[in-house]
Protein backbone atom coordinates (compact mmCIF):
# COMPACT_ATOMS: atom_id res chain seq x y z
CA UNK A 1 0.00 0.00 0.00
CA UNK A 2 1.42 3.36 -1.06
CA UNK A 3 1.40 6.05 1.63
CA UNK A 4 2.67 9.58 1.95
CA UNK A 5 5.27 9.76 4.73
CA UNK A 6 5.83 13.52 4.60
CA UNK A 7 5.27 16.58 2.43
CA UNK A 8 7.74 19.48 2.75
CA UNK A 9 8.06 23.05 1.52
CA UNK A 10 11.62 24.35 1.22
CA UNK A 11 12.73 27.93 0.43
CA UNK A 12 15.93 28.63 -1.47
CA UNK A 13 18.17 31.08 0.40
CA UNK A 14 20.82 32.09 -2.14
CA UNK A 15 18.53 32.57 -5.18
CA UNK A 16 14.77 33.11 -5.54
CA UNK A 17 13.09 29.73 -5.40
CA UNK A 18 11.14 27.08 -3.55
CA UNK A 19 10.32 23.39 -3.65
CA UNK A 20 7.25 21.32 -2.84
CA UNK A 21 8.39 17.78 -2.00
CA UNK A 22 6.73 14.48 -1.09
CA UNK A 23 8.27 11.32 0.36
CA UNK A 24 6.25 8.20 -0.48
CA UNK A 25 6.59 4.70 0.98
CA UNK A 26 5.46 1.53 -0.77
CA UNK A 27 6.12 -2.08 0.04
CA UNK A 28 9.79 -2.48 -0.87
CA UNK A 29 10.47 1.07 -2.11
CA UNK A 30 10.75 4.77 -1.34
CA UNK A 31 9.92 7.58 -3.79
CA UNK A 32 11.14 11.17 -3.64
CA UNK A 33 8.86 13.40 -5.70
CA UNK A 34 9.57 17.12 -6.05
CA UNK A 35 8.65 20.25 -7.95
CA UNK A 36 11.19 23.06 -7.86
CA UNK A 37 10.87 26.63 -9.15
CA UNK A 38 14.01 28.76 -9.38
CA UNK A 39 15.21 32.02 -10.88
CA UNK A 40 18.87 31.80 -11.88
CA UNK A 41 20.38 34.93 -13.41
CA UNK A 42 16.78 36.23 -13.68
CA UNK A 43 15.81 33.20 -15.81
CA UNK A 44 12.82 31.21 -14.47
CA UNK A 45 13.04 27.42 -14.26
CA UNK A 46 10.58 24.72 -13.28
CA UNK A 47 11.92 21.26 -12.47
CA UNK A 48 9.95 18.13 -11.71
CA UNK A 49 11.74 15.02 -10.56
CA UNK A 50 11.14 11.55 -9.17
CA UNK A 51 13.76 9.33 -7.56
CA UNK A 52 12.77 5.74 -6.79
CA UNK A 53 14.83 3.80 -4.24
CA UNK A 54 14.62 0.24 -3.00
CA UNK A 55 13.76 -0.62 0.61
CA UNK A 56 17.31 0.16 1.82
CA UNK A 57 17.52 3.51 0.00
CA UNK A 58 19.60 2.46 -3.01
CA UNK A 59 18.72 4.55 -6.08
CA UNK A 60 16.90 2.53 -8.75
CA UNK A 61 15.38 5.13 -11.12
CA UNK A 62 15.68 8.88 -11.72
CA UNK A 63 13.34 10.98 -13.89
CA UNK A 64 13.84 14.74 -14.35
CA UNK A 65 11.96 17.25 -16.49
CA UNK A 66 13.31 20.82 -16.52
CA UNK A 67 11.61 23.74 -18.24
CA UNK A 68 12.75 27.26 -19.05
CA UNK A 69 9.89 28.83 -20.97
CA UNK A 70 9.34 26.70 -24.07
CA UNK A 71 12.70 24.94 -23.71
CA UNK A 72 12.51 21.49 -22.08
CA UNK A 73 15.11 18.95 -21.10
CA UNK A 74 14.47 15.54 -19.62
CA UNK A 75 16.86 13.00 -18.12
CA UNK A 76 15.92 9.43 -17.28
CA UNK A 77 18.24 6.91 -15.64
CA UNK A 78 17.96 3.49 -14.07
CA UNK A 79 20.35 1.68 -11.75
CA UNK A 80 20.60 -2.09 -11.46
CA UNK A 81 21.50 -4.15 -8.38
CA UNK A 82 25.21 -4.07 -9.31
CA UNK A 83 25.15 -0.23 -9.28
CA UNK A 84 25.41 0.01 -13.05
CA UNK A 85 23.70 3.14 -14.40
CA UNK A 86 21.71 3.16 -17.63
CA UNK A 87 20.10 5.75 -19.89
CA UNK A 88 17.72 3.54 -21.82
CA UNK A 89 19.94 0.73 -23.13
CA UNK A 90 23.11 2.85 -22.97
CA UNK A 91 25.45 2.01 -20.09
CA UNK A 92 26.78 5.08 -18.25
CA UNK A 93 30.11 3.50 -17.40
CA UNK A 94 31.58 6.53 -15.60
CA UNK A 95 28.81 6.19 -12.98
CA UNK A 96 29.30 2.49 -12.24
CA UNK A 97 29.57 1.94 -8.50
CA UNK A 98 27.71 5.13 -7.57
CA UNK A 99 25.21 4.26 -4.85
CA UNK A 100 23.13 7.43 -4.90
CA UNK A 101 22.03 10.29 -7.10
CA UNK A 102 22.60 13.91 -6.05
CA UNK A 103 20.34 16.41 -7.77
CA UNK A 104 22.04 19.81 -7.49
CA UNK A 105 18.75 21.72 -7.49
CA UNK A 106 17.18 20.12 -4.37
CA UNK A 107 18.15 19.23 -0.80
CA UNK A 108 16.01 16.06 -1.00
CA UNK A 109 18.70 13.74 -2.33
CA UNK A 110 20.94 14.34 0.71
CA UNK A 111 18.47 12.03 2.46
CA UNK A 112 19.60 9.00 0.43
CA UNK A 113 23.13 8.48 1.82
CA UNK A 114 22.01 9.53 5.31
CA UNK A 115 19.28 6.88 5.40
CA UNK A 116 21.36 4.20 3.68
CA UNK A 117 24.81 4.75 5.17
CA UNK A 118 24.47 7.44 7.83
CA UNK A 119 27.38 7.24 10.27
CA UNK A 120 26.98 7.16 14.06
CA UNK A 121 27.41 10.47 15.95
CA UNK A 122 31.08 11.48 15.95
CA UNK A 123 31.93 9.50 12.80
CA UNK A 124 31.88 10.14 9.05
CA UNK A 125 31.27 8.23 5.84
CA UNK A 126 32.12 8.75 2.18
CA UNK A 127 29.78 7.87 -0.68
CA UNK A 128 30.13 7.80 -4.44
CA UNK A 129 27.23 9.58 -6.13
CA UNK A 130 25.99 10.44 -9.60
CA UNK A 131 25.70 14.25 -9.52
CA UNK A 132 23.28 16.08 -11.79
CA UNK A 133 24.36 19.71 -12.14
CA UNK A 134 21.90 22.50 -12.82
CA UNK A 135 21.18 24.28 -15.13
CA UNK A 136 23.63 22.28 -17.27
CA UNK A 137 21.81 19.01 -16.51
CA UNK A 138 25.11 17.17 -16.82
CA UNK A 139 25.64 13.96 -14.88
CA UNK A 140 29.04 13.00 -13.48
CA UNK A 141 30.48 10.91 -10.64
CA UNK A 142 31.51 12.60 -7.41
CA UNK A 143 32.51 11.62 -3.90
CA UNK A 144 30.72 13.09 -0.90
CA UNK A 145 31.44 12.92 2.81
CA UNK A 146 29.02 13.21 5.70
CA UNK A 147 30.40 13.80 9.21
CA UNK A 148 27.74 13.45 11.92
CA UNK A 149 28.15 15.91 14.78
CA UNK A 150 24.84 15.20 16.58
CA UNK A 151 21.69 13.13 16.18
CA UNK A 152 20.34 15.39 13.43
CA UNK A 153 23.32 17.48 12.28
CA UNK A 154 25.91 16.67 9.61
CA UNK A 155 28.78 18.40 7.90
CA UNK A 156 28.37 17.71 4.18
CA UNK A 157 31.37 17.95 1.83
CA UNK A 158 31.75 17.41 -1.88
CA UNK A 159 35.21 15.85 -1.72
CA UNK A 160 35.98 16.63 -5.38
CA UNK A 161 35.11 20.35 -5.30
CA UNK A 162 35.78 21.09 -1.62
CA UNK A 163 32.32 22.63 -1.13
CA UNK A 164 31.07 22.08 2.44
CA UNK A 165 27.96 23.01 4.42
CA UNK A 166 26.17 22.16 7.65
CA UNK A 167 22.95 20.19 7.22
CA UNK A 168 20.23 19.59 9.79
CA UNK A 169 17.60 16.89 9.26
CA UNK A 170 14.34 15.67 10.76
CA UNK A 171 13.42 12.20 12.04
CA UNK A 172 13.09 10.87 8.45
CA UNK A 173 16.46 12.29 7.36
CA UNK A 174 14.87 15.12 5.35
CA UNK A 175 16.71 18.45 5.39
CA UNK A 176 15.35 21.12 7.71
CA UNK A 177 18.28 23.50 7.16
CA UNK A 178 21.01 23.39 4.52
CA UNK A 179 23.21 26.31 5.61
CA UNK A 180 23.10 29.16 3.11
CA UNK A 181 21.08 27.24 0.49
CA UNK A 182 17.77 25.78 1.72
CA UNK A 183 15.45 26.09 4.71
CA UNK A 184 12.30 24.16 5.48
CA UNK A 185 9.21 26.37 5.78
CA UNK A 186 6.67 23.68 6.60
CA UNK A 187 6.02 19.94 6.70
CA UNK A 188 3.31 17.42 7.41
CA UNK A 189 3.76 15.23 10.48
Amino acid sequence: MVRLERAVLWSRLDEPGAEYFELWRDEGSWTLDGRVVLALDERPFQISYRVVCDEVWRTRAVNILAREGERQLSLNFSVDTEQRWWSGKEALRTLQGCADVDLGFTPATNTLPLRRAGPPVGESTKVDVACVSFPEMAIMPAQQAYARSSERRYRYENVDSGFAAEIEVDDLGLVTCYAGLWEREGATS
